[in-house]
């Protein structure tokens, strides 16, 4: 192994690319003494940041490194310090923490979300009503299908990247499984009448179970025609799949059904320690800043998408930045001005069902 002499200081990007990198990258660098694309300069950051904290000088190609490891990090070490996995490790992991004595612990997608505050407590109402989203708020229903199409992709991404970082270093294992509340009706009787007890039941979904729920998605989708997936959720076709599938899984005796992720702690001294990474503010103050990160992050993905397509939507990204604004912002519903004309729609809109 090639001992690494890197101290705090100012150094040009070729001497760092040098000194740190594999032989492959340095043959590239110096076909042109620079970098030529964005992943090529990512992948040297990613090298970079394995071995210090850095800063690159403004309008150079000189780095300022600021602290020196005292033994390299892994490239998960470094990821989960970096962008909306800052906010989103010390979330996760504090969940983790919350259930180490039993070592393993179920959460759908949406137990998730709200937990960790990616999104807030207006996101899945407003995900299922869209069509009242739509004619609230003057958004054009494609537009409002589109972007919790969007943000779904982007949720469901973010979390289980976060959990393969966790479990390259070491911390956990997870699962993606389906979680399914099942109903069973009990009949008891008098001379005063018959009255039926419910009960429920909330479990890991059974290969049995499963291969009903295909059945009964199958039947959904050929009468609504479906021929994808995103179609069994966003635009026209959408209501009456939701609707027949609603009245199947009813019919036999099916609460819901959905995606879930089955996390066990691997090492709970690890989880701990990594834990103690983020300590430099509280909680609280993640969970307020997420949806911010998250917002950001959408609607600047929003506007590289109308530079290169034009939408019937003229209003695409201020639309987009609207739904933004009150699906993911912490305090949402207490700083709409904007929207107050609404106000008394939206609030029927985003009761949680």
């Amino acid at each position: 192994m090639k001992q690494i002499l890197l101290k705090p200081g100012k150094y040009k990007e070729i001497t760092l690319v040098d000194m740190l990198c594999t032989e492959s990258q340095k043959r590239n660098y110096h076909k042109k003494e620079r970098f030529t694309g964005t992943r090529q300069r990512t992948a040297f950051h990613d090298t970079l940041s394995k071995y210090c904290e850095f800063e690159q000088i403004h309008d150079s190609n000189q780095y300022k490194v600021k602290k020196v490891f005292e033994f390299p990090k892994t490239l998960a070490e470094t990821k989960i310090h970096k962008g909306i996995y800052q906010y989103l490790t010390p979330l996760i992991l504090d969940e983790v923490i919350e259930n180490i004595s039993s070592r393993q612990a179920i959460y759908s997608t949406y137990d998730l979300i709200k937990t960790t505050h990616i999104a807030n407590h207006n996101y899945s109402g407003m995900k299922h009503s869209q069509s009242k989203v739509s004619n609230s708020l003057n958004i054009p229903l494609d537009t409002v299908s589109e972007y919790f199409d969007k943000t779904d992709g982007y949720i469901d991404n973010y979390i289980k990247q976060c959990l393969n970082y966790l479990k390259s270093m070491g911390c956990i294992i997870y699962n993606e499984i389906y979680i399914i509340k099942t109903l069973q009706s009990k009949a008891s009787g008098d001379l005063h009448g018959v009255k039926i007890e419910v009960t429920s039941n909330i479990h890991k979904a059974t290969e049995q179970e499963m291969k009903l729920y295909t059945q009964l998605m199958e039947q959904a989708d050929k009468a609504a025609g479906i021929t994808s997936n995103q179609q069994r959720f966003y635009g026209r076709a959408a209501k009456i799949y939701q609707s027949t599938l609603s009245k199947l899984l009813k019919d036999n005796d099916i609460a819901f059904i959905c995606k879930a992720f089955e996390i066990f702690c691997v090492h709970p001294d690890r989880c701990k320690q990594i834990a103690q990474t983020f300590s430099d503010k509280p909680l609280e103050q993640y969970k307020r800043e997420i949806g911010a990160v998250m917002k950001m992050r959408s609607d600047a993905n929003a506007r590289n998408r109308t530079n290169k397509h034009i939408y019937t939507d003229n209003n695409y990204l201020e639309n987009f930045k609207s739904l933004s604004e009150l699906s993911l912002l912490y305090s949402a519903m207490t700083s709409q001005r904007r929207f107050q004309k609404s106000s008394t729609v939206m609030m029927n809109i985003c009761k949680r069902k």
